[in-house]
């Protein structure tokens, strides 16, 4: 990125091959990431359900995960709490001892699960970083062809241009946990490993 300009100045690479998945990139969370933003942005839910999010989720990965019929909406609904980002309120009774959503409790409860508050208050603020960040999800782990593809798949309509404002997901990541800044601030506060 260019010193005091506030837009990526460089596409994303697209050598995102991950060598221990046989070259294949891991598209589990982002998958289910975009489809919450679908959610929240489209019809303004703040948690999705897991067994609505079970059957749409579980088809995309067959068409666009790693691991082909054998991935499960369950690994990235338990694991992305790790991430410090997504929140699953009963976590204590669905997760297992290796921390994955035991399925059979989340489908009896239709476990809900969704941004953590600090990341919807963000939303809430600038709700432009709905797509910013669906925008980066895209871009870093799927082909440029399947975008619209997965857009459509999710349900979720894109109003930002790209290349995005410098707020980024890396930027609301990295820069800000446990709380998000803004896309001003984040701007001034990651310009330096951004660069």
């Amino acid at each position: 990125m260019n010193p005091g300009s506030d837009r990526v100045s460089a596409p994303v690479p697209l050598d995102r091959e991950d060598p221990a998945r046989g070259g294949r990139r891991a598209s589990h969370k982002p998958l289910l990431l975009l489809y919450a933003l679908a959610r929240l942005k489209h019809d303004r839910q703040k948690e999705v359900r897991f067994n609505a999010t079970e059957e749409i989720v579980n088809a995309l990965l067959r068409s666009y995960g790693p691991w082909g019929s054998g991935a499960h909406v369950s690994y990235p609904y338990g694991r992305l709490v790790n991430d410090g980002l997504w929140h699953l309120p009963d976590r204590a009774q669905l997760l297992d001892a290796k921390g994955n959503v035991r399925e059979g409790g989340a489908r009896e409860r239709d476990a809900p699960a969704g941004f953590t508050p600090e990341v919807l208050a963000t939303f809430e603020r600038e709700p432009e970083l709905i797509d910013v960040v669906a925008l980066h999800l895209l871009e870093r782990h799927f082909a440029p062809g399947l975008h619209e593809e997965i857009l459509e798949a999710v349900g979720l309509e894109l109003g930002t241009r790209w290349p995005p404002p410098v707020a980024t997901w890396h930027s609301v990541l990295r820069c800000s946990r446990p709380t998000l800044p803004s896309a001003a601030s984040a701007g001034s506060r990651c310009a330096s490993w951004m660069a």
